[in-house]
């Protein structure tokens, strides 16, 4: 009996820890930390990253009660989370008002830059379409890089996050901040890949912090049905 009581306190307390594990990561990291398929260090893997952030977020938030501006955050990340979850993305983090996804990591599903670029664009047209019916209508900007990157734990053994390292996470950061309110603005690896199931409009080379040369760029401008 004593052995029984044991064995499913542990079950008990295993399921709350992962039950916590899933509010704090990606369901599906979650279930490669708990089954410890994921090590300290990391892997090279090719991925398609997503960084979006609201435009005019610091003008919005100033004098604002911080318990009001929590609300509207969730809601607005409770929405974009569900359209990440049907595209087989993985929310790295939620920092401030910006979101960090992966497509490729830490598995991929064949089509990880066509996924990122639809996971997108059905983000924009969601927050668009959030905006119909809010009181405080928010505005959104989109960078997206794919390329090869070091994908695992990165920390110490008693307290690692899983997350992706390369110059292109930059690139996918540096490319959202240049984007404007309700812009899509990708780099030329993504467009390679995506050529044939969206319109894009080329840009001028775009000079940005941390890179020497201008970056070839293009906004995503709709999908093909």
């Amino acid at each position: 009996g004593s052995a029984f009581n044991e064995m499913a306190a542990g079950l008990a307390l295993r399921d709350r820890y992962q039950s916590v594990l899933q509010k704090l990561t990606d369901p599906r990291v979650a279930e490669e930390l708990v089954a410890g398929r994921v090590k300290l260090g990391g892997e090279l893997r090719e991925v398609s990253v997503i960084f979006c952030d609201i435009r005019g977020y610091t003008a919005l938030s100033a004098g604002r009660n911080p318990v009001e501006v929590i609300h509207l955050l969730n809601d607005h990340m409770g929405a974009l989370a569900k359209v990440v979850q049907r595209h087989h993305g993985v929310i790295n983090q939620f920092a401030g008002d910006a979101i960090m996804i992966l497509f490729g990591a830490p598995q991929g599903y064949g089509e990880d830059a066509a996924d990122a670029v639809r996971c997108a664009w059905e983000m924009m047209q969601e927050r668009e379409r959030l905006n119909r019916e809010a009181a405080e209508p928010l505005r959104i900007g989109i960078g997206i890089a794919t390329g090869e990157m070091v994908a695992g734990c990165i920390g110490a053994e008693s307290r690692s996050e899983y997350t992706v390292i390369g110059e292109k996470t930059n690139l996918a950061a540096r490319l959202c901040s240049a984007a404007g309110a309700g812009q899509i603005i990708l780099d030329a690896e993504t467009h390679r890949k995506t050529a044939a199931i969206a319109v894009f409009a080329p840009l001028e080379p775009l000079k940005l912090k941390g890179f020497a040369q201008p970056v070839p760029a293009f906004r995503l401008a709709s999908l093909n049905s």
